[in-house]
């Protein structure tokens, strides 16, 4: 079944009604292009041509060297203008599937002049593989390669962002690290009514951070500053890093999310691969607490889902995306169009009227050089924080996140090897007969695909462009169907190297916000990555039409790479609409809506030496933390195991509940819960060869050395993986036990970073046994609901689609074990505990009327529900499972002080 979790991370982004392939329509060399692509709009608004060193270039080895530089800060510094005038700035070094986005209703008037490959990237289980093109053979490869990359780039930008915003370093990068990454690969075909069409509507990214790589180099995007459009010229190597709406919200406003679009060339196709940075589907986007303090909040506060359910259930239209109604349905898809670059092909003398866009021609547009729109050097962001080079890119990372939302990034990282096999491979996608991009065309109500996005209409304006989009990241997200054969391998490096990026950009950031550098990245380190790659055919009325509709990014941060030197994006800033030069090798990173929300962390634990390391250096004395007088105090029972309550799963599960010994186990039961709140449960269901293969396993890897099991140590902030838990101080004395603890169902939670590979056998098995053990617990508690009153659904119905933890524990022996403890004592947090003895070791002590009792139990514990409240007045109080796992995580371990806390007076 279906989990509510796995429901938040694997929602559709809505869906587009499918249109003609603009790429195919641009083919047959038209002289008429069809009325719905015409955009009147695109006539009227006036483009300054802006040169690339105009738009802000942020240099990522300034950001990251020393911060004892000047100009690690001045970089900083740099980068702060650039998020804060221009939302956009360069960064050099479900409408899945291949169609059209935002295409809402057959009647929809005005389609973009492109089309669209759409993919959900991250996390991974959010893939679809299903749209991940399987030509070029390289393509899901290379795309999630570049997808991990990407997000490590939006995130290490968030970091320096955090910093220019006076908070901790990882305050917007952490809640980023868990999110979403989308990626959306953009092909806008050459128009003969260029003029006329759009090869993406005005828009401001709904996201938190998009980094967008220009593959060829026909230029195209424009950004609105003060009024006017402004060309945008990609540096080449650069990423053009867009803030979308979610930064500015998070950021109160700080940092602004800018309106962009594409325009498209008369003569040359235009193709480009956005990556789109958002949260977790259940954090809570709103202004950062810390930023508040300092001034009235200027934004609501919504859960992610909401609001992601609002932006892609409507079509992209101007920055409206912030204040619309919350939808309660899933996010729809998108309506098939004819594929732009088809379209474009047939050479027609009129471009269809759905692509006219009159506001194109409405809208001036500046053409800006590329030190207006704001450049970070990374180096100087992950410099010594003692240089003022340092703290002058910091500064300037604040600033173009705060007034631009948008900014190159330099000298990121990213290995040119990886990005130039990303733009071959696109560009040999967009080069395959329309018949094969739409083995991997989008599906009713989904976005991940060959296609156009955001159309919801027969009457809806359109896109001069197509797309591709993906879902990189995590990789159980990935659909391959929509993965083109040909450039997974790129694609999947290209992604991984994406994702560190914008993991360190996110970091910044939260320095920028005052808040820890953690913060913002760790929301995306896990979070997802989708990768769109556009393709704009050259119009013959480029001058009417439009590439991508003018829209901020619903996500976290988005970072753009442009695969050609062809121009098109343009950044709205005030007012204005800027066009865009890249940088060469830069990326152009986007701040999506995302970035201006908080959301909450469940805490970790300090790191604390290996145990098990410590125990074999043979010491004659313990190190004093680990010594526990309260031992030596307590006495102890030694209890037989059959004089422990004993519950037979055969007799409780017997069809026939008319047979004696079926009620007898029913009230065994009853008493072993009200009793003792530990059992042991025999004749399961669980198979001796699931149980036997976990058990080699798990001794296998603790006889790992330890540099191989700290390939699995807990991160800051995270209990997950190998460690230690509840370790919240330098004082706080310790258990004499190692652990890895894994989150384990629904399957949207695994962290794969966590899952040990050695031995080999280790994830199948655990997964293996993770479903098995699952079966039981739910089992079980259908009859405790029966032994309680209460419909046998009852306790069952809460857990079912809830979460499974599993904790693999490891006590080494110890020359004082009497002075030690292995694990503090302590209530269980959970539900239902089941644990399952690995050799035949002794360990585990109930406490039972004042005695410490030495049992070898299956234990489990429960607690009030509503119906059982009507019986008997409450004892404790309602909070939610968040809540009570912040306030778990967050405390150490001590009895069963958590229940006092919920007790009602």
């Amino acid at each position: 079944m279906e989990t509510q979790d796995q429901k938040l991370l694997s929602v559709n982004y809505g869906g587009s009604l499918p249109i003609k392939c603009v790429q195919d329509l641009a083919s047959k060399n038209q002289t008429e292009i069809p009325p719905r692509y015409l955009r009147p709009e695109t006539e009227l608004d006036p483009v300054s041509v802006i040169e690339s060193l105009e738009l802000p270039i942020i240099d990522m080895t300034k950001l990251i060297g020393d911060n004892q530089h000047q100009w690690h800060h001045d970089e900083l510094a740099k980068l702060h203008l650039a998020c804060k005038e221009w939302g956009f700035f360069q960064q050099p070094n479900d409408i899945e599937g291949y169609g059209q986005a935002y295409i809402q209703f057959e009647e929809q008037k005005k389609l973009d002049w492109g089309d669209v490959l759409f993919l959900r990237a991250l996390p991974v289980s959010l893939r679809n593989m299903r749209y991940w093109p399987t030509q070029p053979i390289s393509f899901r490869e290379n795309l999630d390669k570049y997808s991990r990359e990407v997000q490590k780039v939006a995130l290490c930008v968030l970091k320096f962002m955090s910093r220019n915003l006076g908070l901790e370093l990882d305050t917007l990068s952490s809640k980023f690290e868990d999110g979403r990454q989308a990626i959306r690969i953009n092909f806008y075909p050459p128009c003969i009514q260029a003029n006329k069409v759009m090869g993406l509507t005005p828009h401001s990214d709904a996201t938190g951070l998009t980094l967008l790589l220009q593959v060829n180099d026909v230029q195209g995007l424009q950004i609105n500053k003060n009024g006017k459009w402004i060309l945008v010229k990609p540096v080449p190597g650069a990423f053009i890093v867009n803030i979308g709406d979610v930064i500015e919200i998070m950021s109160n406003g700080e940092y602004k999310s800018m309106e962009h679009r594409v325009v498209v060339n008369p003569m040359k196709q235009r193709l480009s691969i956005a990556a789109f940075h958002g949260p977790h589907a259940k954090d809570i986007i709103g202004p950062l607490q810390d930023l508040v303090t300092k001034s009235k909040a200027k934004y609501k506060t919504i859960i992610t889902e909401d609001y992601l359910k609002l932006v892609f259930r409507k079509k992209l239209d101007e920055m409206e995306t912030q204040d619309q109604e919350l939808l309660s349905e899933g996010y729809g898809g998108s309506l098939p169009v004819e594929n732009v670059q088809d379209l474009a092909s047939n050479n027609h003398k009129e471009i269809p009227p759905r692509y006219l866009r009159p506001e194109a021609e409405l809208n001036p547009v500046s053409v800006l050089q590329s030190l207006e729109l704001p450049v970070i050097d990374m180096t100087k962001l992950i410099a010594d924080n003692q240089h003022q080079w340092h703290n002058d890119e910091l500064a300037k990372l604040h600033l173009a996140c705060k007034d631009w939302g948008f900014f190159q990034l330099i000298n990121h990282g990213v290995p040119e090897e990886i990005i130039d096999k990303m733009k071959i491979d696109i560009e040999e996608f967009f080069k395959l007969s329309l018949v094969k991009k739409n083995a991997y065309a989008q599906q009713p109500n989904d976005v991940e695909g060959y296609g156009q996005a955001y159309v919801h209409s027969e009457d809806q304006k359109l896109d001069w462009g197509d797309m591709l989009f993906l879902r990189t990241l995590p990789l159980s997200h990935r659909n391959m169907r929509c993965w083109p054969i040909s450039f997974r391998e790129s694609l999947d490096k290209y992604s991984r190297e994406v994702q560190k990026v914008a993991v360190c950009v996110m970091k910044f950031m939260s320095r920028n916000l005052g808040l820890n550098s953690e913060r913002l990245s760790s929301k995306f380190e896990d979070g997802t990555q989708g990768m769109r790659i556009n393709y704009y055919p050259p119009c013959v009325e480029a001058d009417k039409v439009i590439g991508l509709t003018p829209h901020s990014d619903a996500t976290g941060l988005t970072m753009l790479l442009q695969v050609n030197d062809v121009q098109g994006l343009q950044i709205k800033k005030n007012g204005k609409w800027i066009v865009v030069k890249p940088v060469p090798g830069a990326f152009i990173v986007n701040i999506g809506d995302i970035i201006e929300l908080s959301s909450v962390d469940y805490g970790g634990s300090l790191p604390v030496e290996c145990v098990q390391d410590l125990a074999s250096k043979n010491q004659t004395k313990i190190p004093p933390r680990y010594l526990r007088p309260e031992v030596e105090l307590k006495p102890v029972s030694v209890l037989e195991s059959f004089e422990f309550p004993v519950i037979d799963m055969t007799k409780l599960m017997i069809g026939d509940n008319q047979h004696q010994w079926h009620h007898d186990e029913l009230a065994k039961l009853h008493l072993a819960c009200k009793g003792w709140g530990f059992f042991q449960l025999i004749n399961h269901g669980v198979s001796e060869e699931v149980i036997q293969k976990m058990k080699n396993d798990i001794e296998e890897f603790f006889k790992l050395p330890l540099v191989t099991k700290k390939a699995y140590a807990q991160q800051p902030n995270s209990i997950e993986g190998y460690g230690q838990a509840y370790v919240q101080s330098e004082h706080q004395k310790l258990d004499w036990g190692d652990m890895l603890f894994i989150r384990a169902l629904p399957l949207s939670h695994r962290n794969m970073r966590c899952w040990p590979m050695q031995p080999i056998s280790f994830r199948e098995n655990l997964d293996n046994y993770s479903r098995e053990v699952q079966k039981v617990a739910v089992c079980v508690m259908k009859f405790m609901s029966r032994n309680l009153g209460l419909n046998s659904e009852t306790l069952a119905s809460k857990f079912e689609d809830g979460t499974q933890g599993m904790r693999i524990n490891y006590y080494p022996p110890c020359v004082e074990a009497h002075k030690v403890i292995g694990l503090t004592p302590h209530s269980d947090a959970t539900g239902l505990t089941l644990l399952l003895q690995v050799n035949d070791v002794q360990g585990l002590q109930i406490k039972k009327n004042g005695k410490w009792i030495v049992v070898k139990p299956v234990p489990g514990n429960i607690g009030p529900l509503p119906d059982v409240v009507k019986k008997s007045k409450a004892m404790y109080k309602t909070i939610s499972s968040e809540d009570y796992l912040r306030f778990i995580v967050n405390n150490k371990l001590d009895g069963k002080s958590r229940l006092d806390h919920l007790k009602l007076e």
